[in-house]
């Protein structure tokens, strides 16, 4: 039996999304297989919260798995908070007192968020394996999306790229943006000329690509979820010597969505979107197309998820209007998926960014409804478009509204389209995965 470290950017209870809920489930499966499992993670602060003058290093219990969090006091400066969101020396000694005392045999991270690379460098000087999952961009894109600010995709990173993304972040709420700050997002070259602040910035931007890089060749492996997110990677030079690719596991938590009756044939049409309600997931994608249809009296949308904010979720209710189609339901916990999924046909991912597997999408497949989602990243790669469900372009409101249409039309796709969906890893299997290749590997590397 072997000695676990698992990491990652923030954890339960306060934190409880597709991340946290992987990391958790991975640490209960080693534990069941009998090996000793802890985890180390931050604490992001939040208004109200008390703010540590340095920082700390606080233990719970999360099921019985002992959880290091470190809370980190927040850097003020902008040009330094670049620098310390990429590396952070702050935290070497806490993270060097925890690998001294837990002494892991392999140390695993699910997102570096906030940990930076200096997490993964103090493990290498303890010569320990560090594994890292990637479950987002946030190695290549301080963003962590790889949406530029003019809301168009992006291939990659470049420090100016990176500089008017983070102006544009840092503008978003002012009801006044000053000029400076419209040129240098427009023009950063020649803001960086004659203005040293936005020289700093540019210049550190370009060291954390770089360092990133460095890193990412230094650590002793990589798991991707699915090939598109590797090959984003590796265009813009993110190599390692162990690459593996594992398919995210349906969640524990929703294997209640597993041999799930299917929902009727007959009646209304039921279409849910299922997520976070911020502009890159497209909730505004689906309600578009639900005003193109809205004489389609027989097709009713639910929308589950919380908005990011109160602009956005106005933009939403507007979008809306006075429709009886539209139903907006909230949140609910992840062991109630299968109650969620009960009398739903349709699920829709509309995301306009690379999603990389969310757990949502392995929860309907596992529930076997129809998954329509747009032809970005590792969204694509889940369905067959006619046969396992549907993509339609990101952002055409009008494909989607189509596609919902057809299968209104063709009820009898909602059964066809079930025999062919194929099941989701469950946990148990990932994790199996993951020893016989990857930590196999690095275990035997390090032995030699």
């Amino acid at each position: 039996m072997g000695k676990f470290l698992l990491a990652c950017h923030q954890f339960f209870p306060r934190f409880y999304t597709g991340t946290e809920t992987l990391t958790l489930e991975v640490a209960e499966e080693l534990r069941r297989l009998g090996h000793d499992v802890a985890i180390l993670t931050t604490e992001p602060i939040l208004p109200g919260d008390t703010v540590p003058e340095k920082v700390e290093c606080r233990e719970e219990s999360v099921r019985g798995i002992t959880v290091w969090k470190l809370v980190i006091p927040e850097v003020h400066d902008p040009i330094k908070r670049l620098e310390s969101e990429s590396n952070d020396p702050s935290i070497e000694q806490h993270v060097s007192a925890i690998i001294n005392s837990w002494k892991p045999d392999i140390v695993h991270c699910f997102h570096l968020m906030r940990l930076t690379q200096t997490f993964a460098k103090v493990v290498k000087q303890h010569r320990i394996p560090f594994c890292l999952t990637v479950t987002d961009f946030w190695v290549m894109c301080p963003t962590y999306q790889l949406i530029k600010y003019n809301n168009k995709l992006c291939s990659g990173p470049s420090d100016t790229k990176c500089f008017s993304c983070l102006i544009d972040a840092y503008t978003k709420g002012m009801a006044k943006v000053p000029v400076k700050f419209k040129v240098a997002k427009r023009l950063p070259r020649i803001a960086s000329r004659v203005n040293t602040g936005a020289n700093s910035s540019i210049k550190s931007l370009g060291v954390r690509i770089n360092r990133h890089k460095d890193f990412f060749g230094m650590i002793d492996g990589v798991v991707w979820s699915n090939p598109f997110i590797q090959s984003i990677f590796h265009d813009n030079k993110f190599q390692n010597k162990n690459e593996y690719i594992i398919p995210f596991p349906i969640p524990e938590q929703s294997r209640g969505t597993v041999n799930l009756p299917l929902a009727k044939k007959d009646g209304v049409l039921k279409v849910a979107f299922i997520g976070t309600l911020r502009p890159s997931k497209g909730p505004q994608i689906l309600l578009q197309a639900a005003r193109h249809l809205k004489d389609e009296t027989n097709i009713e949308y639910y929308i589950w998820g919380a908005a990011e904010n109160e602009k956005f979720e106005m933009t939403l209710k507007e979008l809306s209007g006075n429709s009886s189609q539209i139903h907006y339901c909230g949140v609910f916990p992840q062991e109630k998926f299968a109650d969620v999924l009960r009398d739903i046909h349709v699920v829709v991912i509309p995301s306009i960014w690379y999603e990389n597997t969310p757990l949502t999408a392995l929860s309907v497949l596992a529930a076997k409804r129809i998954l329509v989602v747009s032809d970005l990243g590792g969204l694509s790669s889940l369905v067959e478009s006619g046969t396992s469900g549907y993509t339609f372009p990101a952002g055409d409101y009008k494909a989607l509204a189509d596609t919902i249409k057809h299968i209104s039309d063709n009820r009898h796709l909602i059964h066809e389209i079930s025999t062919h969906i194929k099941e989701p890893l469950n946990i148990a299997r990932y994790v199996q995965e993951m020893q016989t290749s990857l930590w196999r590997e690095v275990k035997m590397g390090a032995a030699h």
